[in-house]
């Protein structure tokens, strides 16, 4: 029998060594910040902010722990000048797992997101920010990849979550 999305999500974290998760919760992200919470060996970080979660993240990483943040797009948009100013600036990884609300081609019931969307892409790649893509449940194996690509090259890196990837 299959896992689900978050499940699956949470596992790949413990494998890449990932203990710190903060978290800035939207519709698509609860059953996964659900997961962090109840799982023991995960420290589950709510913040008020992205940019507060850039923050959060990039002391862990000085500290020696390796972190994510876990955020929607407009989360994203929000935090790019805490993004470029601290993580790309001076080189600290950031793990960041980001639903992708209103991709273009993927269904989502809330049409304000469409916009999001259409520039997260082009936001990413005018920050030179790699990029990985996970679009189900079985794909959740990236975010390792993603977490090492952080780490080897001292930089932001963005998996995008699809509402299938983090589907029960």
């Amino acid at each position: 029998m299959a896992t689900g999305g978050p499940r699956r999500i949470v596992d790949t974290l413990l494998k890449a060594d990932v203990r710190f998760v903060a978290n800035l919760p939207e519709s698509w992200l609860v059953p996964l910040v659900r997961s962090l919470k109840a799982h023991p060996e995960i420290v589950d970080i709510p913040i008020a902010s992205e940019d507060e979660g850039v923050g959060v993240c990039a002391g862990l990483e000085l500290g020696g722990k390796r972190a994510a943040l876990l955020m929607q797009n407009t989360g994203l948009l929000a935090s790019a000048n805490a993004i470029t100013t601290l993580s790309l600036k001076h080189r600290i990884p950031l793990l960041m797992l980001i639903s992708h609300r209103g991709a273009p081609g993927r269904r989502d019931d809330k049409d304000y997101h469409l916009l999001e969307g259409e520039v997260t892409h082009p936001v990413l790649a005018a920050l030179r920010i790699p990029v990985y893509e996970v679009h189900s449940p079985d794909e959740v194996d990236r975010i390792a990849d993603a977490r090492e690509r952080a780490t080897l090259g001292n930089q932001p890196v963005a998996v995008l979550l699809t509402q299938e990837a983090l589907a029960q």
